[in-house]
């Protein structure tokens, strides 16, 4: 072994053990900071979401943050990790699941919230195949099948004030609304919603990190059309019908259960 590689390994080492002292201290003594991930499938209107909430003064408005490289870190190094840049109390970490990701939301290791956002099937697949023209209405199926799945398992446990279940169409019918409804379940100061707002902090939205297109420039919501809640079956999605159909209701349950609660 290289002298230099020993030394590498006794600078990440001595890194480890400042980041671990800083996020105890961080995450034990000083007020506590609330970590909130918004889930969703691609093409689900994250981007808008986060943009919006983002507006409170106490809530963070950052681009596109792939919070699942946390998830193999220590709760105290993750903690220090997000708040070391970060001074706004609440902080939205938006990610939507990827065609690749097998195991979706892999949170953080810390006491987090979820927001999360549903949308229509078929309003999904037709906004998947115009953005991969490759992809096939199958695998585009399969996609929002597998993503909100994933979700329903990975989150079925939590507390009720832990999780919170909103729509796309809800955000564009309503956007005040369902924004004042997120600002009371996170805790935020903000108590009036928003249908306006900002660039993020990074000063700008681009494909990869964020929605980039032109929808997204407008700064409010923009509600041309009405999203419409597709009623499946077999002509639309062949083998896949019963299984939307069932996620559809279970969503609708539980969003109606967020809108009683807050």
């Amino acid at each position: 072994m290289k002298a230099s590689d020993n030394l590498n390994d006794v600078v990440n080492s001595v890194k480890y053990s400042i980041q671990e002292a800083l996020g105890f201290s961080a995450y034990h003594v000083l007020p506590k900071r609330n970590v909130v991930c918004l889930v969703s499938s691609m093409r689900a209107g994250s981007t808008l979401l986060k943009a919006l909430i983002g507006q409170a003064e106490d809530v963070s408005h950052l681009p596109e943050y792939d919070f699942s490289i946390l998830n193999s870190f220590s709760k105290n190094r993750a903690y220090y990790i997000l708040v070391k840049s970060i001074a706004e109390k609440h902080i939205i970490l938006k990610r939507p699941r990827w065609f690749e990701d097998e195991d979706y939301p892999a949170a953080p290791p810390l006491d987090c919230q979820f927001i999360v956002l549903f949308r229509d099937a078929q309003e999904v697949v037709n906004s998947l195949m115009k953005r991969w023209p490759d992809l096939t209405k199958e695998q585009a199926i399969d996609y929002w099948c597998e993503t909100y799945s994933s979700i329903l398992e990975r989150l079925k446990y939590l507390p009720q004030n832990k999780v919170c279940y909103t729509s796309y169409q809800d955000l564009l019918e309503d956007p005040k609304q369902t924004t004042a409804r997120l600002f009371k379940f996170m805790g935020s100061k903000q108590t009036t919603g928003v249908s306006e707002y900002a660039f993020p902090n990074s000063g700008k939205w681009e494909w990869g990190k964020d929605d980039g297109s032109q929808n997204i420039f407008t700064m409010s919501v923009q509600n041309s059309k009405k999203e419409r809640r597709t009623q499946p079956d077999t002509d639309s999605f062949g083998a896949h019908a019963i299984a939307v159909q069932k996620l559809n209701e279970q969503y609708d349950r539980l969003i109606q259960q967020s809108r009683n609660l807050f």
